[in-house]
């Protein structure tokens, strides 16, 4: 057939009921302007009669009469004339295609999709990439049961009516390249053919466009441990998976894979060329996808807390999920026994794991002990270490290393080895690496499934002591009713130098800080006076002001003020003593710091202006933008949000611009909380979802954390109580796993949730949140600290609240008038802190109830209702 009879047998089919487009064109006129539109076939690059408006809008009429055979010109706003080109130069290409009436072949029948949640964006994501015109192959690479193939799938079946051929493979061991030449050309094409003809004769089937979809090609790859690793079995299927790769064809190849096809790279290179290959790591899915995928299984969405836990443990890994759905009814059996979740995961990754070699899974072993990711450096410690550097004093010269704040050193060799492991276990999805763009570096953890698996099938005895002992911290009871200050101050050391060595120094500061917590409330903060000034002298890159200082911060966080401040001004002597401008500076922004805690913001103000002139003075740009962010939030707590917005949009500018990802998030998430003082919901979630956005782009879980409960304030704010409830579960369920079950930042989570429910009047469940954040802060911050004190009156409170309809009415009231009244919520916060901070030995219900009368004086709505309920209940001095 020619190409305009083509193109007239088209519009005989297509171009009718112009009519129905209110059109007074003739039929006749389309007909032609369609036919003219296309003068040949692949010849013409633009559409001819573009500028031609008369002619333009009879196209328009063809663009709609053709969108049911072409859907993709209803997708498409602009660039139609393109999107029907290439349709009709396709469609004339199938006309001679011998496959035609066999369009979609597959060498077994596809696997069946039961549930399928959460990677709905990364469908559109695959789509685009294959529209990228140099890709030949896309690459889903992922863990066992992670999701490949169910999404290789779901994306064949979204775009297969692009294609005139789609051919899907699964690779199985013992499927041949001849198995796979049988499919694509039929049987009669394996008869006394070289293997070069097979390959020649597949590519000039692709000239055409052609989907091809390789699945679970691990199967027919060498293991890590053989020296073929990652060829494959079949050299000849090897070849053909080079040739797609590098040849010229239409083709698109979708190749699914827990291990990466090392046929993809260019021989001379060893590495495969992203504009022709593209990879992409199938990771799990969301939280939210979790527990859709759960429900779907049967678990009931009344136990929404327990869901997201089991959600958690199993990191978003389908296969997990779909095994766990067996214990449907027995969820408390679930969730008291963990080594269920470990069953599972080795059982998706038990064939995985014995494809590597011994060196990979040791090291992969050691990596479960492991708190956060880490660069390679520390895992050259973690590899090598051994139970011979306590005996030859290599463990204590790595000890001397510590106060100098310098790393191991290692030969170039065994750098080269353990990057070599890597690359084995990454290629194989058993470690994560990912991209660090601030710090410029890689970094590598594992997912929990492996840790599940790969510590279920190992022997912890064969660890190193010093590993053994760590271990043993990290299950022990880490609380501080069970601290003894002789036993644990040595464990938690050790688990202090292990963190250190190998790279997580994240833990190894999250650490010390527990350490020096504890011991403080211990009485023992002479011990570590003298340990640090022993550290300073040993030392003379540790400054002694250094010292003081990091002392003057740990008092700091548990509330002791007085102590903080002595601590800050020895430090801010020697400082001056020595002319050290920087650390002045830095000691001024502390003692701001002990001030806008004691909510004595004019002093903090001078002291933060103090460090910002000293800042300025030396250029430290990023020292500027945390000044401005102090004086921000200063005025932030004087309720002048005008001023607190400016400031702190001066420290986004030099954030933004030094590239301080991390910095921005948080200041978007300040600037999202000015917002919600002012009443401003929709302007603050906008904010506070860019923090979140760049927060879960950065892997900061905290933070991620932290932004869930702030949309869960402003749904509570609102009034939705449901909503708030489950971004305050979410990041529950975060903050414990980051930071352990007793955690003070859990402590505030928890409080949230209780005032959620007692709005909702489900008082009991109030009472349970409030009296388990009490427990935290009695046992972290003390009896008497101002924010245990505030917790005991809000759980008191609520006791009363059950005994007195009339009580419960007037917290429902003065709740909600706080919400109508963000400033007034504000104002009584601060009144609170500064109370509690001149007189910590108040009771807590005296100062909220004299509070409330004050504020009652400036406030007309508050003051009727304190009359209203003061009338219901017969007095006027009482609350």
């Amino acid at each position: 057939m020619e190409w305009r009879e083509f193109l007239a047998q088209l519009a005989d089919e297509n171009i009718k009921n112009l009519k129905d487009l209110s059109s007074n064109v003739p039929t006749a006129t389309v007909r032609k302007t369609f036919i003219e539109s296309f003068p040949e076939r692949h010849g013409v690059a633009d559409n001819p009669f573009k500028g031609d408006k008369t002619k333009e809008a009879q196209q328009t009429l063809v663009y709609k009469c053709f969108e049911e055979v072409c859907p993709d010109l209803k997708a498409k706003s602009k660039g139609k004339w393109q999107v029907l080109r290439d349709w009709l130069n396709d469609e004339f290409a199938s006309l001679s295609s011998p496959q035609k009436k066999d369009r979609f072949r597959a060498n077994e029948p596809l696997p069946s999709i039961p549930v399928w949640h959460g990677r709905e964006l990364l469908l559109t994501q695959l789509q685009e990439f294959l529209k990228e015109a140099t890709l030949r192959v896309l690459v889903l690479l992922g863990q066992g049961g992670i999701g490949k193939t169910s999404l290789a799938i779901k994306l064949m079946e979204k775009i297969a009516p692009q294609y005139k051929q789609v051919f899907y493979f699964r690779v199985r061991e013992g499927k041949s390249f001849d198995d796979l030449v049988a499919l694509v050309l039929g049987q009669e094409a394996l008869a006394d053919q070289t293997v070069e003809a097979k390959i020649l004769e597949i590519l000039r089937c692709f000239q055409q466009p052609t989907l091809l979809v390789l699945d679970n090609l691990e199967d027919g790859l060498h293991p890590a441990h053989s020296e073929n690793l990652g060829k494959a079995i079949d050299p000849e299927l090897g070849v053909l998976i080079n040739r797609l790769a590098f040849s010229q064809h239409q083709a698109k190849v979708i190749i699914t894979s827990r291990e990466l096809p090392l046929d993809l790279a260019d021989p001379r290179t060893k590495r495969t060329n992203p504009k022709l290959v593209r990879v992409h790591i199938v990771d799990g899915i969301s939280q939210e996808a979790s527990l859709e995928i759960l429900q779907e299984y049967g678990f009931s969405d009344k136990r929404l807390a327990d869901l997201k836990t089991i959600a958690e443990r199993t990191g978003g890994h389908p296969l997990m999920m779909e095994l766990l759905s067996n214990y449907v009814e027995q969820v408390d059996y679930l969730l008291k026994y963990p080594e269920i979740f470990a069953e599972g995961a080795i059982s998706i990754l038990q064939d995985q794991l014995l494809r590597q070699p011994e060196s990979a899974r040791e090291l992969l072993f050691r990596m479960t002990l492991l708190r956060h990711p880490v660069e390679v450096g520390g895992l050259n410690f973690l590899r090598l270490y051994d139970d011979g550097w306590e005996k030859d004093g290599r463990y204590e010269q790595a000890l001397m290393l510590m106060p100098r704040q310098q790393t191991l050193e290692f030969s170039e060799s065994i750098k080269h080895e353990t990057k070599q492991l890597l690359r084995l276990l990454t290629e194989a999805n058993l470690v994560k690496q990912t991209y660090d763009e601030w710090k410029s570096e890689f970094f590598y953890n594992l997912h929990p499934v492996v840790v599940e698996g790969v510590q279920t099938v190992s022997s912890f005895d064969s660890l190193p002591s010093l590993f053994h002992r760590v271990y043993r911290y990290y299950q022990s009871d880490r609380s501080f009713q069970s601290f003894d200050f002789q036993r644990d101050t040595q464990r938690i050391g050790e688990a202090i130098v292990f963190a250190w060595l190998s790279g997580d120094l994240r833990e190894a500061e999250s650490l010390v800080q527990i350490l020096f917590n504890y011991s403080i409330r211990l009485g023992q903060g002479d011990f570590l006076e003298t340990a640090l000034s022993q550290a300073a002298s040993i030392n003379e890159n540790v400054k002694q002001s250094d010292s003081l200082l990091l002392l003057a911060r740990f008092h700091r966080d548990i509330g002791n003020w007085n102590e903080a401040e002595s601590y800050c001004y020895q430090a801010l002597s020697i400082a001056e003593e020595l002319g050290d401008r920087a650390g002045r500076a830095m000691i001024w922004g502390a003692l701001g710091g002990i001030e806008r805690n004691r909510g004595n913001w004019d002093a903090a103000e001078a002291l933060f202006q103090q460090s910002l002139q000293l800042r300025t003075e030396l250029g430290d740009r990023a020292g500027m933008a945390n000044s401005w962010g102090l004086l921000g939030d200063i005025e932030r707590n004087r309720g002048n949000w005008d001023a607190a917005q400016s400031l702190y949009r001066q420290c986004l500018a030099v954030e933004q611009e030094l590239g301080d990802r991390a910095g921005m998030a948080s200041s978007w998430g300040v600037l999202g909380d000015i917002e919600r003082n002012r009443g401003n919901w929709d302007a603050a979630e906008s904010l506070y979802r860019q923090s979140l956005q760049l927060r879960t782009e950065l892997g900061d879980r905290a933070g991620m954390a932290s932004s869930w409960g702030v949309l869960g304030e402003i749904e509570r704010y609102r009034g939705n109580w449901d909503a708030a409830i489950d971004f305050y579960l979410n990041a529950l369920t975060f903050k414990e796993n980051l930071m352990g079950l007793d955690h003070p930042e859990v402590a505030d989570l928890l409080v949230s949730l209780g005032s959620t429910y007692q709005q909702q009047k489900s008082y009991d469940q109030a009472e349970a949140y409030f009296s388990r954040s009490l427990t935290i802060r009695e046992q972290k911050l003390g009896l008497n600290h101002p924010e245990t004190k505030k917790v005991r009156m809000m759980l008191n409170g609520m006791q009363q609240i059950k005994d007195s309809p009339q009580a419960a009415d007037f917290m429902t009231s003065i709740l909600s008038l706080m919400q109508q009244k963000p400033e007034l919520a504000s104002t009584l916060q601060q009144s609170i802190t500064q109370r509690l901070a001149t007189t910590p030995d108040a009771d807590m219900e005296d100062i909220m109830q004299t509070l409330l009368f004050e504020l009652a004086e400036n406030d007309s709505d508050l003051k009727n209702l304190i009359t209203q309920f003061s009338e219901l209940s017969d007095t006027n001095t009482e609350i």
